[in-house]
């Protein structure tokens, strides 16, 4: 996984399953970048959750707990540059559920 370090939203995000794309992967989190550096790192296949918040001067207002549903190409001619989608709520399993 290519990262960039400084937006949000999947952008600048690439999984590559093949480094002769990481090239490819490079110029588009550089594109989207405004940071001097971005972080590499191993995929970890498995469910992945997020929290988005608001707030507003330092008191936070809501907290949306979301789970990411899927990692689809951006383009069909770029299928290593990728972006995200979720689902919220959050569906708990029943043996986590309060």
């Amino acid at each position: 996984m290519l990262k960039i370090v400084d937006k949000s939203g999947s952008r600048g995000i690439t999984k590559i399953t093949d480094l002769s794309r990481m090239r490819e992967a490079y110029d588009y989190a550089l594109a989207a970048t405004d940071a001097d550096h971005m972080v590499v790192e191993r995929f970890v296949d498995g469910r992945e959750v997020g929290i988005d918040a608001l707030v507003q001067n330092g008191r936070l207002l809501l907290m949306l707990p979301h789970e990411n549903m899927s990692i689809t190409p951006v383009t069909p001619a770029s299928p290593s540059v990728t972006s995200a989608r979720w689902r919220s709520p959050l569906r708990l399993h029943e043996k986590h559920a309060a």
